[in-house]
């Protein structure tokens, strides 16, 4: 894998086609680090070690960070080595704050929302989304109006997630028919979801 890779994702309903979303893996472009930022581990659940969002890892550590970053024969999770905020990688979050500063942290990995027919149960469409965990104990934080810039500039849906199976959809003004935000609010989200992810259930052959 390159440190800038741009996916193919296949997409159902009537988007029948692909789109493509490039993920960036290193901070090269930005020259930032983690510092004593933990946040993303956690928020984040990691299926490799069965960690639920919102959980402390078992190797995380107050003084160091990650016990085990990058040691693999440690037991460093393969999903965390291939992994990194959009704080860390994107230039685009220039004007963000850190994620233990502003109480959330962008996903570098999108998400697919469907809609269904209500009496079949059959996708009607598939829309590629951002991914936004937002720290429980700070609950408004996704409302920072400079993470509503960074997404309207995407110009993409975000998940606004409070954990694996609980958050709600933000779209910015130029997708909604109002020329205004939309939030479509669902108390509980991909609980169908093998990963809590339909992207990662596609990718992982679940699908």
């Amino acid at each position: 894998m390159s440190d800038t890779d741009t996916i193919a994702i296949p997409l159902a309903g009537e988007a029948n086609g692909t789109e493509s979303f490039e993920v960036t893996f290193n901070n090269n472009d930005t020259n930032r680090k983690c510092g004593s930022c933990t946040l993303c581990c956690k928020l984040l659940p990691v299926q490799d070690i069965g960690k639920k969002a919102n959980t402390r890892c078992r190797h995380q550590s107050a003084a160091k960070g990650c016990k085990v970053y990058h040691q693999p024969e440690a037991g460093f999770p393969f999903s965390c080595a291939v992994w990194s905020c959009q704080w860390l990688t994107e230039s685009s979050t220039a004007r963000l704050q850190r994620p233990d500063r502003s109480g959330y942290v962008i996903d570098n990995a999108p998400d697919l929302i469907r809609t269904t027919d209500s009496v079949t149960g059959a996708t009607i469409d598939e829309i590629l989304v951002l991914q936004v965990w937002v720290d429980p104990a700070r609950p408004n934080a996704w409302r920072d109006p400079a993470l509503g810039q960074w997404i309207a500039a995407k110009g993409l849906p975000a998940i606004i997630r409070f954990g694996s199976a609980k958050g709600f959809v933000v779209f910015p003004p130029a997708l909604s028919p109002t020329g205004k935000w939309f939030i479509h609010t669902d108390g509980e989200m991909n609980t169908k979801s093998k990963t809590g992810s339909h992207l990662l259930d596609r990718i992982a052959g679940y699908e």
